[in-house]
């Protein structure tokens, strides 16, 4: 167990100010990516490695790129498979 200190209120109040911060980066960074990205979730779009159609599922934040895809492939039942990150778009 760790002795209490009179630094840990201070400490503690750390803590909480980085939680915000990381939460708003967060919330940020989605919306840049959202905004930045020329699809909605929800579009479909053709793969260009094998032809399907393809449905948005997720726009998500990206540290080496604008944005990052989440989508699925349509099914020949016209149903949609799993969802899978995009590389291709």
């Amino acid at each position: 167990m760790i002795s209490p200190s009179k630094y840990d209120v201070e400490i503690e109040a750390i803590d909480e100010q980085i939680e915000v911060l990381v939460r708003k980066q967060r919330e940020l960074s989605q919306a840049r990516a959202e905004e930045l990205c020329p699809y909605g979730v929800g579009d479909i779009i053709v793969n260009t490695r094998n032809g399907k159609n393809t449905k948005i599922t997720a726009i998500k934040p990206s540290s080496w790129q604008d944005f990052k895809l989440v989508g699925a492939d349509q099914k020949k039942d016209g149903t949609f498979g799993a969802n899978r990150e995009l590389w291709w778009y």
